[in-house]
This record gives structure tokens, sequence and C-alpha cells, in this order.
């Protein structure tokens, strides 16, 4: 998800001053043909740390403006999303706003506060690399009907970030783990989940689940494997063989599963949605490829890994569920709950680059750690791979 991910219209319905019109700071990012082919995305914050405002200006420029310098000029507010324009404030598919905004803090209610501009124009001046830029027009509050005046301005230097996909990106990991969940998705496949790592300096992980045929068990499932989006209702009862399935990383509602590859360096969860993974064999090693393009990212990816691969067995199944001691694990806001229904269990949970988080020898039977949900982590108890929606 680009940029304003916590733009979530539902935050609040309330309705508040925006003072300021003045604002002393601002920043820049071109995120290139995010909306369309035709125009490369612009977005501009002004903000201001005292009152805690915020104002969100989309411009759509020609192919081709990227990051030298904002070109000087009047661009209306309007939704055709057309070049030279800037984008009337809306929600996109997911239902999180964009376009031209206004954000403050109801500090009573401790919510956010939007308001949406949805006409008006957006003039661009430049002398001698000072910018002044100004917005006006009219806004509606979200929950309100009641429009008003809006007129903002910045006077200052701008640089301009490069978010625009690559074209290329390639990465290839060290290290790899494969564990079978069994019917962790239906009834009619085993669910392998695959881990791949740098090791404890690395900058990248990844985490995949793919389908294989019922029964395949502790083999590895060579084969080719064609990434499909996850359900709305998370519902793989008529998923089959050969799926992989796309990525979820829904902080919010406590779901990660699927394609994900973590970049740590920019501290983001990055789905792949579409694509193949295929493993091949080549005497005792193995070989795992994603070839996918992931939209805002780069146009073209490739992940690799190559070397020693070993599938283990999982615990999160309906062939579990006659053990005496079943294990339970989930997590809610960055806490691990694990439920082994009797004490004295040996639990540990890794991150994804190889540190122990946890390694607790004699764990009470509803065991709670607070490991946070910036990396995936890989839990056992008594020595055996749980799988846990974090």
């Amino acid at each position: 998800m680009k940029r304003i991910t916590s733009l979530l219209v539902a935050f609040c319905f309330c309705l508040v001053g925006f003072a300021q019109t003045v604002f002393p700071s601002a920043q820049a990012a071109n995120y290139g043909k995010y909306y369309n082919d035709e125009t490369e995305n612009l977005l501009i914050a002004l903000f201001n740390e005292d009152t805690y405002e915020t104002v969100y200006i989309e411009l759509l420029l020609p192919i081709g403006t990227g990051v030298d310098a904002i070109p000087a000029g009047t661009y209306p507010i309007v939704d055709t999303y057309a070049v030279n324009t800037a984008l009337a404030a809306g929600e996109d598919e997911a239902g999180y706003l964009i376009g031209c905004l206004l954000e403050s803090i109801d500090m009573e209610a401790y919510s956010y506060v939007y308001k949406l501009v949805t006409e008006g124009n957006v003039v661009v001046a430049v002398n001698e690399g000072t910018y002044t830029i100004t917005m006006t027009g009219t806004a509606t509050a979200t929950g309100s009907t009641t429009t008003e005046e809006v007129n903002v301005t910045y006077t200052g230097a701008l640089a301009i970030a490069d978010e625009r996909p690559m074209e290329n990106f390639t990465h290839d990991f060290t290290t790899a783990a494969l564990y079978n969940y069994y019917d962790f998705f239906n009834e009619t496949t085993d669910n392998f989940t695959i881990y791949l790592s740098d090791g404890e300096e690395g900058t990248y992980d990844a985490q995949f689940d793919i389908l294989a045929p019922a029964g395949t068990g502790l083999t590895v499932p060579v084969g080719t494997y064609t990434f499909t989006p996850a359900p709305e209702d998370y519902d793989f009862t008529d998923f089959t063989s050969g799926t992989a399935i796309g990525g979820v990383y829904d902080y919010y509602n406590g779901i990660q599963l699927g394609g994900l590859l973590l970049d740590y360096e920019n501290v983001q969860a990055i789905v792949i949605e579409s694509g193949t993974l295929t493993i091949a064999q080549n005497g005792e090693d193995y070989t795992i490829t994603v070839t996918t393009a992931i939209d805002g990212f780069a146009e073209n990816v490739t992940l690799t890994y190559s070397g020693a691969l070993v599938a283990e067995e999982g615990q999160f199944s309906a062939l579990k569920q006659a053990k005496e001691d079943p294990v339970k694990a989930y997590g809610i806001d960055g806490t691990l709950y694990i439920d082994t229904e009797t004490a004295n269990a040996h639990i540990q949970v890794i991150d994804m680059l190889g540190r122990v988080l946890v390694n607790d020898v004699d764990a009470g039977a509803n065991a709670s750690y607070y490991v946070g949900t910036d990396k995936i982590v890989l839990v056992r108890v008594n020595g055996q791979a749980v799988k846990v929606k974090m």
C-alpha cells in the first residue's frame, strides 16, 4: 500500500478547526506511473509539527518529469486523472483516501479528522530554487455535508524523493526453511510454507505459502506454483494443488500469510500476488525461483535461493487434533499468544534474521510474549514448528 496507509475514512466523523494556512515544512515524492501510464504521480505533504496539521497534494505530471523539479503552473483539482491536474480527494478501491486532503487531529477524541478537497486549484511558482505552493478551493469533512473554503500555502525549498518503481529487482537469498502444515488451507492440499532469509545481516526476508497434493508429506514439493490473490473472505476451499497464495499483510486484523517480501531497510512488507514460484531439484540441492511484478516496487522481480532444502513438519492441522497437547498460536498487535493446554513447554520464538526473541524453557499453559510485528517469526514448541498469524 502506497504512502498514506493510515488515512482510513472511518477514523473519525467529528469536525475540528483547521487553523494552519501557512505551513513551515514540506516533503515531496515522485511515485511514477501509479495511477496510469500517461502521468507521473507527485505527492506533496505540507505539515506543521506543532499543530499536527498536514496537507496532502497529489499532482499528475507529464511522463519524464522525474525528481529534479516540480513544473511551475496552475493545476486544476479534478478527478479526471489527466496530465497537469491535481487529483480531487476520494477513495481508492481499497477504501483509502487519496487526492488533495487536509488532515488534523481531534485531541479530545484522539482521532484523525479529514477534509476532502474536491475542487479548486493548486498553483506552483518557483524562483531560484524557492517554491511557493498554494492550494485554494472548497473542502468537505468526512461525515459532513458542509463545505468550507481552503487556502493553504508553503514557501521554501523542496527536494523530491524518488519513489518510482524499479525496472528490475533481483535478490538471492542464502538460507531457506520449508514446513508442511498439511490442511491449513483446505483438505485437498498440503500447505507448505517457505521462509527465505539473508541471515543476521540481511536486508530482505521472504515468505511463501504453496499448495501441493494432499499426502505429499515431508517430500520437497518440486514443481511450479502460480500465485493467486487471497480471497477477501479467506475461504481457500476451492484452491488447488499448484497454487501459490497471494500475499496478505493486514496489521490491524493480525493476518500475515502468502507471498511477502520483507524490506527491512524501508520497513515495509511487500505483497506478492502474481507470477510463479518454482522449486527445482539438482542432485541433493534445490533451486527456488520467484518471478513476478510488484506494483509500486519493481516491474520485473526475481527472487532466488540455491542450496539444501529439507521439508519439516509444522503443527497447525486437523491431523494434529488427536495429540494430547495441541498447540494454538496467534498474534495481536505485536503480542504472541501460545496455548499449550499444559505447562512446562519449551517455547522458542525466532525472527527471520535468526535471532532468538523468546527462549522460555518452562512456559505456562497460556503464555504470551511481546515480539512486535515488523518481522515474520518462527515459533517452536517442544522443538516442533507451529504456524502463527501475526
